[in-house]
């Protein structure tokens, strides 16, 4: 005999106080939900000020509530220590990815998205330095330092 479970819904329900999806059930507050608004609104609006314009608040419910800043580009997801004043963590990626292949730390969100950016051009700075001397063409691939041909 099968058995129905109803699916859940990770859509916030108000219940007086309560704003909480149905699938977490942790009891998340709506003063909760009221407050990562705000704190990613002045994140956004720090961020703006500190780096570049367009940043996009994000808040998500996953047992409280939480939120982040993200780039206009979509590519560096800036997620916050509480409410930043102790830092925050910066990811670089692909826009839509919900982290990213870089990331770095700093004691300010600024800091955290200058300190990403630089260790990415780090990095691929150094795929450039190893690529140097290679060209490639769809037949054949010259290793000029090496001076020889591989023929596809």
């Amino acid at each position: 005999m099968k058995t129905k479970h109803p699916k859940l819904s990770w859509k916030a329900v108000r219940r007086g106080a309560i704003y909480c999806a149905p699938a977490c059930g942790c009891g998340c507050t709506h003063a909760a939900f009221l407050k990562a608004n705000a704190d990613a609104a002045r994140l956004c609006a720090e961020l703006d000020r500190t780096t570049a314009k367009g940043w996009t608040p994000r808040v998500w419910e996953n047992c409280g509530w939480h939120h982040s800043a993200i780039s206009a580009c979509g590519r560096i997801k800036v997620h916050p220590f509480g409410d930043g004043s102790r830092g925050a963590t910066a990811f670089l990626g692909a826009a839509d990815s919900p982290g990213g292949k870089w990331a770095e730390q700093g004691k300010t969100p600024a800091a955290a998205v200058r300190k990403v950016i630089d260790q990415a051009k780090k990095e691929l700075a150094g795929y450039g330095a190893l690529l140097t001397g290679i060209q490639a063409s769809p037949n054949k691939l010259r290793l000029a330092d090496a001076q020889f041909v591989l023929v596809a």
